[in-house]
Order: structure tokens, then sequence, then C-alpha cells
């Protein structure tokens, strides 16, 4: 129900060092690095996705889906959209500037992991079903 950080050396062994950032109400199921290092997301079978500074340990960003577990969890390279998937088949598109969910799709099956492409707005959904590629498009109508 936290994040651990494990401090370590320049040679890679702990200094013994580990702070705690409490946030989640439950298990902590997937992390990932935002690209320039200052945010992690965290998702959680609470439901939630925090976006965390990654220098004060403090959650910047508090993101609630439908109260399904998130299962994966993905930023884009340029930080501002954050995508997590359920296990019942939804995907949820954050701003992460303003946390306002942007998009939620719902797909047969369930859903187990997203990855945004490393250069262009697009994001690729994996569960039971397949693959989903997504673009993201800035003149999208928000018809959820």
């Amino acid at each position: 129900m936290e994040v651990r950080v494990i401090h370590l050396d320049p040679a890679g062994r702990p200094t013994g060092r580990i702070d705690l950032w409490p946030g989640h109400r439950s298990s902590v199921s997937a992390v990932c690095w935002s690209h320039d290092g200052r945010h992690l997301a965290t998702a959680g079978y609470d439901g939630q996705v925090l976006l965390w500074d990654s220098t004060t340990g403090r959650p910047r960003h508090v993101l609630e889906g439908d109260g399904s577990a998130m299962w994966s969890v993905a930023v884009s390279r340029d930080g501002t959209s954050l995508v997590a998937v359920t296990m019942d088949g939804t995907a949820l598109l954050w701003d992460t500037g303003t946390a306002v969910e942007v998009c939620r799709l719902r797909v047969d099956g369930h859903l187990s992991s997203c990855s945004f492409h490393p250069y262009e707005h697009r994001f690729v959904l994996g569960g039971s079903a397949g693959l989903y590629a997504c673009e993201v498009s800035s003149d999208a109508v928000d018809d959820r």
C-alpha cells in the first residue's frame, strides 16, 4: 500500500536509506517512471492511479477510475498523458497537467498491459482479446 524507495550508492549497493511514500489503500500493482524522471505513476488494486513527485515523495495527482483494480500504467514520452487499464477491460486516459479524465475505452475481455509509443502520441493495450492500438488526437470529441 506504499511505495518504498531504496537508495543505492554509485556501485548499486543499498545505502540502508528507505523512503516510504504512503498513498494507496490497497496493493500497488504497477509502476512507471515519466521519461524525465520527475514523476512516478503507480496503479493499485484500490482503483486509483497516483502520480508522484519524485523529489518530494508526495502525490501530485490521485486519479480515480471506476473502482476496478488497475493492472498497468504508462506515461507518454512528453509527460502530458497517462493511461491505465483494468482487469474488467477498461482503459482510462488522463491529462497529467489537469488530472482530467480525457477518455474511457471499454473493450471485450480483460486488459492487462499498456504502453505508450516512444515518439508518437499513441498507446497500445494488451489483454485477453488481443492488442488494441490507440492514437490520441487533440481534436477528438469526448463522447465517453
